[in-house]
């Protein structure tokens, strides 16, 4: 993990680091990367690497997992994890993500024999979400975005499909973010295009100009005010959502495709990782 101004050459095994998906700890001192079988973790202010190779779980290295371990202790994540793999006991790698409220679990898996799910925490009740490229979780757990052919929300208490959502003609959905309100979404369509989609009944998508780079990945920031792009060319712009087309800032510091954008608790930082072997720290306005 490094700073902007502090750019060094990575070896084999920190580009595959850089590759993992980061989050600020929840005091936000710390930097949090997990490669799918470690935890790895630097200071957030120098970027010093602290104790390496701990063994760890996804929901640690994530905004979420962050918020429950300060608020309920070690004990609470080992309680998710352990519904999760409950709920996905063949699977043979899974990623968790959960909802911004806590109430509900989403368990990809990679490899074995297990379907994705989403598990009610509170009951733990699974929903088994149809087979889709990659998924979004409503803030409270009750939706989620399934991106497929079509793209649809569905409920996750019963599978029934609330909305189809579409972009223009010769526009197909790849990926893309709700806010933590859920009244919009960042996607990106299959060519890289950014679109921004107002969840209000009759919203319509509109493309976001990006000077034609490819995005590969977003996110709101905690208070859902501001929003970031990251590009193939490793370029990442911070937005507003009150503006969507306008950009507050440039952030330009990677040399390939940005993998993962994650803000701090506070909103007043942001960690990238990138393919070109590095994660940058960068402090906003």
């Amino acid at each position: 993990m490094v700073r902007p101004e502090d750019r060094q050459a990575d070896s084999a095994a920190e580009r595959a680091h850089a590759r993992a998906l980061p989050a600020f700890s929840y005091d936000g001192t710390e930097v949090l990367g997990f490669d799918g079988e470690f935890l790895f973790r630097w200071s957030a202010n120098d970027a010093r690497p602290l104790d390496q190779r701990i063994e760890g779980e996804t929901l640690l290295a994530s905004d979420e997992g962050q918020r429950l371990v300060r608020e309920q202790g070690a004990a609470a994540v080992k309680k998710v994890v352990k519904a999760g793999v409950s709920a996905t006991g063949l699977a043979e790698n899974r990623f968790m993500e959960l909802s911004l409220d806590g109430s509900h679990l989403l368990v990809t898996t990679i490899g074995g024999s297990s379907p994705n799910v989403v598990v009610d925490l509170r009951n733990g009740g699974t929903f088994e979400a149809p087979p889709a490229p990659s998924y979004a979780l409503s803030p409270n757990g009750t939706q989620l975005v399934v991106f497929g052919e079509p793209t649809q929300i569905v409920r996750t208490d019963t599978g029934e499909p609330l909305r189809t959502v579409e972009l223009p003609a010769g526009s197909r959905i790849k990926t893309g973010q709700s806010s933590p309100d859920a009244k919009q979404m960042v996607l990106a369509d299959e060519g890289g295009r950014a679109w921004w989609l107002p969840l209000a009944p009759g919203g319509v998508p509109r493309e976001l100009s990006t000077e034609k780079k490819q995005m590969s990945t977003s996110r709101f920031a905690p208070d859902g005010r501001r929003f970031a792009l990251g590009f193939e060319d490793g370029s990442v712009e911070l937005r507003s959502s009150e503006e969507p087309t306008r950009v507050l800032r440039a952030l330009n510091g990677h040399y390939d495709r940005v993998w993962a954008i994650r803000f701090s608790p506070d909103g007043k930082r942001l960690v990238t990782t990138s393919a070109d072997g590095t994660g940058l720290v960068w402090k906003l306005p």
